[in-house]
């Protein structure tokens, strides 16, 4: 096969000093006002490929300060790996020497502490997040960028020229010249300090400095750096084969079936018309809707009619999602030693759980009889003489919320070590099965129209259920409401970990106030226990690499 050779992009060396450049007196004023200050917000550029599989470097940073709190903050770029232009390495050194002792204070600074360790500067002191500041204050905030932050709270903006812009589109920022970046890079890091002074206020007034001094707050932002740093290898072979399966039997089903049920407009008739089920949910239009959650629904219908057309559609769909949302992004994102890093995201749920994307790691479904999904686990693979080895809380959320409402026959049994949905199944004359889904409907904040929904039956139906659920764990209740009583006063509610989850409509929303201390809390407690664990293996023995 014909390999063809990156093309050499030769940048001219500047014949003079870039107006960039700082002179001696000016790195002379710089040393002295960085003498001054606690707090120095930081901005790293990189080459444009991943830093954590080795493949990217980082190309300069951006330092900015306030010596005096009346006086305009410094800024400066500092290039270190461009193609045309960059600092001594011995200034670059004494820069890093004197930045200890300070906080750092970063934009996503998952990124930059991999940035400031891939330029030989690992950086193991205290540092802030503005983009997690700002997502603690206000988790319903819309975005997180520093772009949109900043323009809401600080008036700024990010600054890239089109001339930039243009070169970046073309060439990609390994081979940016460093007077295009300086400016650009000078700019976020002026932007994220000032940013940071505006949230401080906002920060201490929740008391999030404690928060953050614990495991689950600035130490997990470094323990997650390092799981994805890691990655976890996947095996191609087997990806492969089940793609291929995967297509063919979508294929085969859409033959028997006649039409393409990858097709809204078909798929909906056929539930509509051929087998006479329910409109779910109209678009504002009025026609029936066909969106990602309705589907969810049409799922759970489908799943209890037990004929084969229902169950070409589910084998079609579930074929459908597996290859387009797990095998096939595991292919286009691994790196080129095997292994596939996702990007977890701290900031990507209200109520402070992780997110994961390109690709999403965290919806890998679980061992189940479908075809489908079954062996899903198979695509992950240990290095040659390694294990992997799966490790799972039991009941974590349920556990919680029994420790909130302090239901005393809940609580024994967990104590006691024995299974509790059995002996609750038991109590409330339903099957296991049934009691686990209905428990968990619940907590996550299904009311009368979704345990209907999930259970095939009757508004009245679901609403007896419901009443027979709470008179036998009354205190389960009781704790639902003043969740629901402190929200409506407050607005938001705290969690075990000292956070807040916040609600902009606290009146209508209110009856999400249990739900998020469960799932917040939970999420915290994962948290400082991943790096409990993290610091207690030896890397040459054991590493997380998922979570």
């Amino acid at each position: 096969m014909l390999t063809l050779a990156k093309p050499t992009i030769e940048i001219p060396k500047p014949t003079k000093i870039p107006e960039f450049v700082l002179s001696d007196q000016q790195v002379a004023t710089f040393f002295e006002g960085l003498s001054m200050v606690n707090t120095v917000a930081l901005d790293t550029e990189s080459s444009g490929s991943d830093l954590r599989d080795g493949t990217g470097h980082t190309i300069g940073f951006s330092l900015a300060f306030r010596p005096v709190e009346v006086m305009e903050p410094f800024s400066a770029y500092f290039p270190v790996r461009h193609v045309d232009f960059n600092y001594d390495k011995e200034l670059i050194t004494r820069i890093m020497q004197g930045l200890q002792g300070k906080t750092l204070v970063m934009h996503n600074a998952k990124h930059d502490l991999v940035a400031l360790d891939r330029m030989g500067f690992p950086w193991n002191g205290p540092f802030m997040d503005t983009m997690l500041m700002a997502h603690m204050i206000d988790e319903n905030l819309p975005n997180k960028s520093l772009d949109y932050l900043a323009r809401r709270f600080t008036g700024e903006h990010k600054e890239r020229s089109r001339a930039m812009q243009a070169f970046i589109d073309a060439f990609g920022w390994e081979f940016l010249p460093a007077e295009m970046v300086a400016e650009y890079g000078e700019h976020d890091a002026l932007i994220t300090l000032l940013l940071f002074e505006y949230l401080t206020t906002f920060w201490k007034q929740e008391g999030l400095d404690s928060y953050w001094d614990k495991p689950e707050g600035a130490e997990f932002t470094r323990v997650l750096a390092e799981i994805e740093r890691t990655g976890v290898r996947i095996d191609p072979d087997f990806i492969n084969s089940e793609i291929a399966k995967g297509r063919f039997l979508m294929d085969d089903i859409a033959d028997t079936l006649g039409l393409n049920p990858a097709s809204t407009k078909e798929l909906g008739e056929l539930l509509l018309e051929r087998l006479h089920l329910p409109v779910v949910k109209e678009t504002p239009a009025g026609r029936p809707s066909f969106d990602k959650k309705t589907m969810e629904a049409y799922d759970e219908l489908l799943s209890g009619l037990g004929n084969p057309v229902a169950d070409h559609i589910l084998s079609f769909r579930g074929w459908q999602k597996v290859v387009s949302s797990t095998y096939e992004p595991l292919l286009q994102l691994v790196s080129s030693d095997g292994r596939v890093r996702p990007n977890f995201k701290i900031h990507g749920t209200v109520t402070g759980r992780l997110s994961c994307e390109r690709p999403n790691l965290q919806q890998i479904p679980r061992s189940s009889t479908h075809d489908w999904n079954g062996g899903t686990k198979r695509a992950f693979i240990a290095d040659p003489g390694w294990a992997l080895i799966n490790f799972d809380y039991k009941n974590l959320e349920f556990r919680l919320a029994a420790a909130y409402a302090n239901q005393p026959e809940l609580l024994n049994i967990f104590n006691s070590g024995r299974d509790v949905f059995s002996e609750m199944a038991l109590s409330l004359g339903m099957s296991r099965q049934d009691t686990k889904t209905l428990v968990y409907t619940m907590l996550f904040g299904g009311g009368v129209n979704r345990i209907a929904t999930v259970f095939k039956i009757s508004d009245q139906e679901a609403r007896d259920k419901l009443e027979d659920f709470y008179f036998k764990y009354p205190e389960l209740r009781k704790a639902n409401k003043i969740a629901q009583g402190i929200v409506r006063r407050k607005g938001k509610i705290q969690l075990w970990s000292g956070r807040y989850r916040h609600f902009d409509a606290a009146e209508q929303a209110s009856h999400k106030a249990f739900n998020s201390m469960i799932q917040g809390g939970a999420a915290d407690i994962v948290k400082r226990q991943l790096v409990r664990v993290h610091h207690s293996l030896n890397p040459s023995e054991a590493r997380i690499v998922l979570t």
